[in-house]
């Protein structure tokens, strides 16, 4: 740029190729305008001083380099909330280091985005709280097949809680998944069996809520 800017027709067929250059990604943008660049100082056989080049004689030193650089240029780096890599950030409200951790994220938040354990979750969710607002409406008690009176936002809250427990296990065999550099068919294997003890107990306590019917014959007491 030193360079191009001190040789005014260089600078103005730089500013022409740069002009040209209509991509939207940083990156890409700054290759095609360092590629442009080149093109015109060598249109106009144009010789780069040495003193604008580096060269590193270990990785450190490029590393100290780029984090100068970074500093300088009043960029912030942080720590990537999925993958734990920092990153240059290019908004300030930017959490993750690639559009693919973020979605990834998402998954793990969305129950690792498998559908079929979110909806066995919705179900049983559906399930209580229908029949909490029934019993209000109502004004009856609900009971087990054996005879047992429950109330069913006790049950829907017991089931929160016990669902946090086995809910954790779930995600953090899907976190050594996916997390790991190289997906190992141990980690393949210990996810499908999360998977498949979660779906389980789901299960269970769907059963369990559907056994749960109105008492037509009782009062709900204050």
């Amino acid at each position: 740029m030193k360079v191009l800017r001190n040789h005014m027709l260089a600078g103005e067929a730089f500013g022409k190729y740069e002009g040209q250059n209509k991509r939207r990604n940083t990156g890409t943008r700054r290759k095609a305008d360092f590629k442009a660049g080149c093109q015109a100082i060598r249109e106009y056989n144009l010789r780069i001083p040495r003193g604008t080049m580096a060269r590193f004689e270990e990785p450190q030193e490029l590393v100290m380099y780029l984090l100068r650089y970074t500093i300088l240029s009043d960029k912030h780096i942080k720590k990537c909330e999925f993958y734990g890599r920092f990153f240059v950030l290019r908004r300030s409200t930017r959490q993750y280091c690639s559009p693919a951790y973020a979605s990834k994220q998402r998954n793990l938040d969305g129950f690792c985005g498998e559908r079929e354990v979110s909806a066995a979750y919705k179900r049983i969710v559906a399930n209580l709280t229908t029949k909490d607002k029934k019993q209000k409406e109502l004004r009856r008690q609900y009971c087990l097949d054996g005879g047992a009176v429950v109330k069913p936002r006790e049950v829907l809250r017991q089931f929160y809680e016990e669902n946090y427990a086995h809910q954790e296990q779930f995600r953090f065999a899907w976190e050594a998944l996916n997390k790991a550099e190289k997906k190992s068919w141990a980690d393949r294997q210990t996810y499908e069996q999360a998977k498949a003890d979660y779906l389980s107990w789901l299960d269970s306590r769907l059963s369990y809520a559907k056994q749960i019917h109105i008492d037509n014959d009782s009062i709900l007491e204050e």
